[in-house]
């Protein structure tokens, strides 16, 4: 649990917090404002690039701790799809501020379209430029809402209108002077604190310096995710079940944990330090969520892990859906990247057995570094084939009341459909890791991969004529013509 420090969390308004706090979220808006969100609403367009628009804006972030050495590949540059910006950034779906709150001052807007800031991949990563922050949540951002774009193969819809009628969702680096971030539906925003860290502090933070959550690339995304996922499903923001708030806390971390695979350099250290392996406790860069905050603490812990530190804890992996938000979250991770972990064991065989001279297990020692990039290839491109296959799962899940379970269903069902083969058994690794974990759905026989499949009902139901669309168009054209009304006219009627 994160040392929180200013005002307590409102219930009213932040809704889908990062870590947990003395009030655990719960849905505080009026209920029929959430169960309508979504209804009638235009469905914003990401920006569609011309044949004479650059493929990608390469932007500078920080993908580990800002403190961390720029040896262990603490920044990154990423590839953000392109758009025309104004200065903010403000582009087709994202509008970061520039008010610091708390300060109560407006600093200078990022204008990422200059031509000398074009010209080096972005400011240059630093807590202490306010124009960086806003790049910094501009670009995780942006490349979040590609992944589910490309996963989904549509534009997404906010669940949010604002006051002016934007698409836009506002994004506030400096929102508020306490150790955390939110995403509040009612404004159309994600909000993120700054905060001193105590007089005690782990790692290299500076005793009572200040740490920003807008420069954590896990808290960026986490939000983010919370916002499309309302987009997605509003009625999981309600607390029908004891599973929804935290497999809304789960998803978000899990979407923020694989995003860490695309970030080259960074995975290359981590893969040496693991000796090859994705499940070492001990590199946190792999298994590991928002390490700094944990520090920030006074502890030498990140906020949440997808593996357990020990055996102890290991033994409490199982599900209780009477568990915190976060805690249930967590163990949701811990199943997705456990079956990670076993894909990846399954596809990076055949190079460990060369390298190791006919042996399964690699010497725990510095590996060939062509070795630790064949690694880091497989690694990649696995973790975004579970990126889509997560994201994908969305579309198959029932649209409120989810169970923990019947995300498992979803999951198989959506690989399934896409992959049928299955080379590498990642469905059957994901069924065996819910298993262990004592995570099961509802309603099937047994926890066979056909039996998980969602299917139509394999009853013999005839058909109700009267229900039938075409027997409606033929009537309702008959009443055209004897009333006088056009059928154009009487259609756009029943869809108000």
């Amino acid at each position: 649990m994160i040392t929180r420090t200013g005002n307590p969390t409102s219930e009213e308004t932040k809704l889908i917090t990062l870590g947990k706090s003395a009030h655990s979220p719960a849905p505080g808006l009026d209920r029929r404002y959430r169960l309508g969100a979504g209804v009638n609403r235009e469905v914003p367009a990401a920006y569609e690039r011309t044949p004479e628009d650059p493929q990608a804006r390469p932007l500078r972030v920080f993908v580990l701790d800002p403190a961390a050495s720029r040896l262990e590949g603490k920044i990154a540059t990423a590839m953000v799809p392109f758009e025309p910006l104004e200065p903010g950034p403000v582009g087709a779906l994202f509008e970061v501020s520039n008010h610091d709150t708390p300060a109560g001052v407006d600093y200078q807007k990022a204008n990422l379209d200059n031509r000398d800031v074009l010209l080096t991949d972005g400011f240059e990563p630093s807590e202490s430029e306010p124009r960086f922050h806003q790049q910094m949540v501009y670009a995780v951002a942006s490349i979040v809402h590609a992944s589910f774009r490309s996963a989904l193969g549509r534009d997404l819809g906010w669940s949010f209108d604002t006051p002016q009628g934007s698409a836009r969702l506002v994004i506030h680096p400096h929102g508020s002077d306490e150790g955390n971030a939110w995403y509040d539906p009612q404004a159309g925003s994600l909000m993120f604190g700054y905060f001193r860290v105590p007089h005690t502090v782990a790692g290299r933070a500076l005793p009572r310096g200040y740490i920003f959550t807008a420069l954590s690339h896990d808290v960026v995304a986490h939000e983010l995710t919370h916002a499309i996922l309302d987009g997605l499903r509003p009625a999981y923001i309600e607390a029908s079940s004891g599973d929804m708030a935290g497999f809304h806390e789960g998803f978000a971390d899990l979407i923020a944990l694989l995003h860490h695979f695309e970030y080259r350099e960074a995975l290359v250290v981590a893969l040496e330090s693991s000796g090859g392996v994705l499940d070492d406790p001990h590199v946190e860069y792999l298994n590991a969520i928002a390490q700094r905050f944990g520090r920030a603490g006074g502890e030498y812990t990140p906020l949440r892990r997808a593996v357990a530190p020990d055996e102890s804890a290991r033994k409490e992996e199982y599900y209780d859906e009477t568990r915190e938000a976060h805690d249930l979250g967590e163990l949701l991770v811990r199943a997705v990247y456990g079956a990670f972990s076993t894909v990846y064991r399954r596809r990076v065989k055949r190079f460990v057995r060369l390298a190791s001279g006919g042996s399964d297990a690699l010497p725990r020692k510095p590996l060939p570094a062509g070795l630790v990039e064949l690694l880091a290839d497989e690694a990649t491109r696995l973790a975004r084939e579970f990126l889509a296959m997560i994201i994908r799962a969305i579309d198959y899940c029932p649209t409120s009341n989810l169970q923990l379970g019947e995300f498992l269903r979803a999951a198989v069902t959506a690989d399934r459909d896409v992959s049928p083969e299955d080379p590498f058994g990642c469905r059957e690794a994901l069924i065996d890791a819910f298993r262990e974990r004592g995570i099961f759905p509802r309603h099937v026989m047994s926890l066979n991969e056909d039996s998980l499949v969602w299917r139509p009902p394999r009853l013999e139901i005839p058909p109700i004529e009267r229900l039938s669309f075409a027997l409606q168009l033929l009537a309702l054209a008959g009443l055209a013509v004897t009333s006088g009304w056009s059928l154009t006219t009487r259609l756009k009627g029943l869809r108000r």
